[in-house]
């Protein structure tokens, strides 16, 4: 441990580990996500079977969910995405002060996209008992906003580690580790748009 200006200690930790040219902190977390994005699959095959299976999807008297406001929240979820891939490259050859922008930006949109997203489904007065599309619906939609609430948590996260600190490797891994799972979350996302709003009609 060493003493920095104004009486601050920095502990003086060891870089990470590596395996095959990548950080082990790299290597966990895409483990990690390969495990969330097969529950996803699962979720998914589930939604998608039981609309083949069932005479009509969504039920009678149950409206398909609108175009327009999930629409809005992906556009500013994928704006979210290209400041999340520069903070990505900031994590890996940019200044402290880039990094934060950008994370900043990323969270700030992704706080938007789930203001929309919760909007939305409380719009469509779905409940869990009512039917099993509801229930699948929710527990779909459920999953991939709570991955992007996740994500911003960890970005909020990352501001306070880097608020009046140096960059260093084990700082730059957690970012490039957010930006990995703000990708895999607006995939997640990407798949419930596609599946719960996009295909909405095509089991009717």
């Amino acid at each position: 441990m060493t003493a920095g200006p104004a009486g601050e200690f920095d502990l003086d930790l060891p870089p990470p580990g590596r395996i095959a040219g990548r950080a082990t902190g790299w290597w966990g977390m895409v483990t990690g996500l390969v495990a969330l994005a097969s529950m996803h699959s699962t979720l998914l095959f589930a939604h998608v079977y039981l609309a083949a299976r069932a005479q009509a999807w969504p039920p009678a008297g149950t409206d398909a969910p609108g175009l327009v406001p999930a629409s809005i929240a992906t556009a500013v979820l994928m704006l979210s995405g290209v400041a999340g891939a520069v903070a990505h490259s900031a994590a890996g050859t940019g200044g402290t002060r880039r990094l934060q922008a950008a994370t900043a930006v990323t969270a700030l949109l992704g706080a938007v996209f789930v203001t929309l997203a919760v909007g939305d489904l409380r719009g469509l007065e779905l409940e869990m008992r009512a039917h099993v599309y509801d229930a699948t619906f929710v527990v779909f939609w459920a999953f991939a906003v709570f991955m992007i609430a996740i994500g911003i948590a960890g970005l909020v996260f990352i501001q306070f580690q880097l608020w009046g600190a140096r960059l260093d490797q084990r700082q730059r891994l957690l970012a490039v580790n957010a930006a990995l799972w703000w990708y895999f979350a607006i995939g997640c996302w990407l798949a419930v748009y596609g599946t719960l709003y996009l295909g909405a009609g095509v089991w009717r």
